[in-house]
C-alpha cells in the first residue's frame, strides 16, 4: 500500500509538481489537500521525508485556498452541493491534523471559514431544499452532517444543527446502515464513519 500511494499520491502531489491539482483554487483543492494529508501521516513511519513535504504543502496551500474560497463571509461560489464537498474534506484535515498534532496550524482561521455554516442555514429553505446554482442540485440530504457537526463543535456554533439535520440522520438510519457499500444510493453517507 506504502508503494502505491507513493507512486499514484506522492510522486503526482509533490510540491514541484505544478501541474497538480493542489495549485488550483476550488474544491478539488481541499479534496486533494485533505485526502494527501491524511495519507502522508498514515506511511509517515515509512517515507517521513515525503510526507513532511506534502503535509507543508498542504498546510500552507489550504490556508490560502480557504481565505480565497470562503472570504469575507463564509460563502461558497460553487454552490450548496459544492460546499458539502469542499467543506466536508476541509474538516477533514483540521481533524486529521488536530488528532495527530493537537493542532490545526491556523487553518480554522482562514477569514471566513468561522461563518460557512451561517452561508449553508441561509441555502436551506423550510421544504428542506437548498437554493441551488451553478451545477448543483437542491436535494443535498444528509451528505452534509459529517462537515456540520464537525464545524460547529470547531466553533462552537452549535446554533447551527437545525433539527432537519437530525430528521436526515435518523431517516438514513431508518433506511440503511450508513456503512453500505451500494453506491448506486442516495442514502449513502461515506463520511458517517467519521
Amino acid at each position: 500500500m506504502e508503494q502505491a500511494l507513493l507512486e499514484k499520491a506522492f510522486i503526482p502531489g509533490r510540491p514541484d509538481n505544478k501541474r497538480f491539482m493542489m495549485g488550483m483554487i476550488t474544491n478539488w483543492t481541499q479534496v486533494c489537500n485533505a485526502s494527501l494529508t491524511a495519507a502522508a501521516i498514515a506511511v509517515y513511519e515509512s517515507c517521513p521525508d515525503v510526507a513532511e513535504k506534502l503535509i507543508s504543502r498542504a498546510i500552507n496551500n489550504h490556508k490560502e485556498a480557504l481565505t480565497k474560497i470562503y472570504a469575507p463571509a463564509g460563502t461558497y461560489g460553487e454552490g450548496p452541493m459544492y460546499w458539502e464537498y469542499g467543506t466536508t474534506f476541509s474538516s477533514m484535515l483540521l481533524s486529521v491534523l488536530e488528532s495527530t498534532y493537537g493542532t490545526d496550524f491556523g487553518i480554522g482561521k482562514a477569514e471566513g471559514f468561522n461563518r460557512t455554516l451561517e452561508f449553508f442555514s441561509m441555502t436551506l429553505s423550510p421544504s428542506g431544499k437548498h437554493f441551488a446554482w451553478g451545477d448543483g442540485g437542491e436535494d443535498i440530504g444528509y451528505r452534509t452532517l459529517y462537515a456540520i457537526y464537525f464545524l460547529a463543535r470547531f466553533f462552537n456554533t452549535q446554533e447551527y444543527i437545525l433539527p432537519e439535520f437530525d430528521h436526515w440522520f435518523q431517516n438514513m438510519l431508518a433506511k440503511r446502515s450508513p456503512y453500505t457499500t451500494d453506491v448506486g444510493s442516495s442514502a449513502i453517507n461515506r463520511f458517517v464513519p467519521l
